[in-house]
């Protein structure tokens, strides 16, 4: 009789099944409000206080480019400020 390995090959299956009908329980959303989360919203805040002022100050120095030689000066220098800490051995063509 062949009934003894089927039984294990059953289980088997029927653990399968039974674990693919449960989805997994969505992660719990945490509430930005909460006392708990108060240094992750400073930390936030402070961060987009940095990113917003920096962002005023790039957008201030592309308006004042009038010409291709500054564009070009400032090109020069956007390329060399994102390839150090890269490391990255790129040519400047031109």
């Amino acid at each position: 009789m062949r009934t003894l390995p089927l039984i294990p090959a059953a289980a088997l299956f029927a653990a399968a099944i039974l674990s693919a009908q449960s989805p997994p329980a969505p992660p719990a959303r945490t509430d930005l409000n909460s006392p708990a989360n108060i240094g992750r919203t400073q930390l936030t805040n402070y961060l987009d206080d940095i990113a917003a002022k920096e962002t005023a100050a790039r957008r201030a120095t592309i308006a004042a480019i009038t010409t291709r030689a500054q564009a070009e000066a400032r090109q020069r220098e956007v390329r060399k400020k994102t390839n150090v800490p890269l490391g990255c051995c790129c040519l400047v063509m031109g």
